[in-house]
């Protein structure tokens, strides 16, 4: 469960001020019973203007409009009584304020009524609000809509149900005024709540509604469904106002279940579809880049074992396997499999195939050189790849970009470990096409700064500090190795001996610093 909240938090904090799933739930409730109350205030009002128990609809008719500003102030402003939480998200601030400027207007005729005594007096303001009531409606939903938009996958189903619920009530009171008006919209809204309705139960995919699986809502779904049923038959107008009101606390109660499953994980799988949709989206996104930069590591880890093989005679690995490894990888980011999504995208496609024809290129060659230069360009068109993928993947959500941004960068950490040998031994070994020993100073650099940004977070580079047990031990575990191997790197030359023991020690580096790629990958935590 902590497991879960903590992701719910990750993903909402960029663009909701940290709102948590609850608070979230809560928001798109209350800002939905903003729907219902614009419909219930204009009831109240036109029974007021009807002679209907006008000292009691007085009475509500002041207490909703209060209700109604109380809720929009606590949207904007945050409300501990209401348990709202100001949000700073620049859309969600944008509709509150249009949300107040109809408000505002409307509130006026409002006042109006509730100062006059006479029914001649109120003409004006009561068509003002049955003209205008829609349009606050409108602009209530907006709202709605606003905050359903940030929420994510599955959850945005599991608030889609919050909303939706929400909506009836809202429809009982637009059906309420229908009715007094003799208005044959009335049709339409009730064909609409049995929609919701059965969308509730059942699922409806264009309403981007799940099935309800909810003991607790089922039974309730049950018993607002069949007085539903009984309200359509009601042929007394009075009898039928007075059955839409109690449904209308029905659904308000719904819409509340709604909302505290959100956040309850135990209640009949509320949060598991989040889980997963986690690990079939945003974790296949990080898989793409994962893989992707191992193609980097693959390039200089093939470099350095043709060194080996040429100067020590020795095997750090099987470099066949190594090459084969490098284009089964492209295939499976080009074809795509169940852990990875198939590359649509034409650029990428065109990388792919050019770093096959290139990794070809290897088995043509015995020049040690131009294998070398061969793995060079591997590593180029690599990062390029892996910068491309990063592109078609990035989002508004600054979490889930920094996220790519630190698979990313932790894989290439992987691929430095691998550079740093391959420039160490190609500089021993007096490779002399370009300089090798420049190459390995800012390979040792750029690992040992990226392994401090990773450990301790960068601000400046937008690299989070991790909170998560699992990365922070993996990370630890790397930081050792690493100051243990990092004495090798700064020598002029190494004898045969060295090189056999730093070989092994290299691969414990490249082995943990690929665990850690892993839980960045895919830990819902971080």
């Amino acid at each position: 469960m902590k497991r879960v909240v903590l992701f719910l938090l990750i993903i909402a904090s960029s663009n909701l001020s940290a709102l948590s799933s609850k608070k979230l739930a809560n928001a798109i409730n209350l800002c939905g019973k903003e729907r219902m109350l614009s419909q219930r205030m204009t009831k109240e009002a036109l029974l007021i203007y009807k002679g209907i128990e006008s000292d009691k609809n007085r009475e509500l008719l002041k207490e909703d409009s209060r209700l109604f500003q109380e809720i929009l102030t606590g949207l904007k402003k945050g409300d501990k009584k209401l348990k709202l939480k100001a949000t700073k998200d620049q859309k969600i601030r944008a509709q509150l304020e249009k949300l107040t400027k109809v408000w505002n207007a409307f509130h006026t005729h409002i006042g109006n009524i509730l100062s006059s005594s006479k029914p001649d007096m109120m003409e004006r303001d009561i068509a003002y609000l049955l003209a205008n009531k829609d349009k606050l409606l409108i602009s209530a939903n907006q709202a709605v809509e606003a905050y359903v938009a940030k929420s994510k996958n599955n959850l945005s189903k599991r608030a889609q149900s919050v909303n939706l619920s929400g909506k009836l009530r809202m429809l009982t009171q637009k059906l309420s005024i229908e009715l007094l008006e003799n208005d044959p919209k009335q049709k339409e809204s009730i064909k609409e709540i049995e929609r919701i309705l059965k969308g509730l139960k059942y699922g409806n995919n264009a309403l981007n509604l799940q099935k309800t699986k909810l003991p607790k809502i089922i039974k309730k779904l049950d018993r607002i469904i069949a007085k539903f049923q009984n309200i359509k038959k009601e042929s007394d107008l009075k009898k039928k106002l007075a059955m839409l009101d109690t449904l209308l606390t029905d659904t308000d109660k719904m819409t509340k279940l709604y909302a505290a499953s959100i956040n309850r994980e135990r209640v009949a799988k509320a949060l598991d579809s989040i889980v997963q949709a986690f690990t079939d989206e945003k974790a296949k996104k990080r898989a793409v880049i994962n893989l992707a930069g191992r193609e980097r590591m693959l390039s200089q880890r093939i470099a350095k074992d043709l060194l080996l093989d040429r100067y020590y005679k020795i095997y750090a690995d099987d470099l066949e396997s190594s090459k084969k490894r490098f284009i089964s990888f492209l295939r499976a980011l080009r074809d795509g499999n169940d852990k990875l999504p198939k590359t649509e995208d034409k650029t990428a496609l065109e990388m792919i195939n050019s770093l096959e024809k290139e990794i070809n290129k290897l088995n043509k060659s015995n020049d040690i050189e131009q294998k070398l230069r061969i793995c060079d360009t591997l590593l180029e068109k690599s990062q390029i790849l892996v910068l491309r993928y990063k592109k078609l993947y990035a989002s508004k959500n600054f979490m889930e970009n920094s996220r790519l941004d630190i698979v990313d960068i932790a894989g290439r950490e992987r691929m430095l470990s691998q550079r740093m040998t391959k420039a160490l031994l190609a500089k021993i070994n007096a490779i002399g096409y370009r300089d090798f020993d420049k190459e390995l100073k800012s390979s040792a650099k750029l690992f040992e700064e990226s392994l401090k940004a990773l450990i301790h977070g960068d601000k400046k580079r937008g690299i989070i500090k991790p909170s998560n047990k699992k990365i922070v031990a993996q990370l630890a575990k790397v930081e050792k190795i690493w100051h243990d191997i990092k004495p090798y790197y700064h020598k002029e030359s190494l004898s045969k001996r060295e090189v056999k023991k730093l070989i092994p020690k290299n691969l414990a580096l490249l082995k943990e610093m690929d665990k850690g790629v892993k839980l960045y990958e895919k830990e819902l935590e971080y």
